[in-house]
């Protein structure tokens, strides 16, 4: 999910839900983690990636 929106505009649940062919019970508790990571941030609905180097998200 992440290298998705990582590689993409923002998206909404439904366009993740269909783009990754995840329910969206499976989505939202990833997506919380990542927003809670600091990896990723929702704003008006959309879920989009925060800019960070790979070697931040790794260390």
């Amino acid at each position: 999910m992440y290298v998705y929106l990582s590689n993409s505009e923002p998206a909404t649940i439904d366009e993740l839900h269909a783009a990754l062919d995840l329910e969206k019970l499976t989505l939202y508790p990833v997506l919380n983690t990542l927003i809670a990571a600091d990896l990723v941030t929702q704003s008006e609905g959309r879920y989009s990636c925060q800019n960070h180097s790979i070697s931040e998200i790794t260390s």
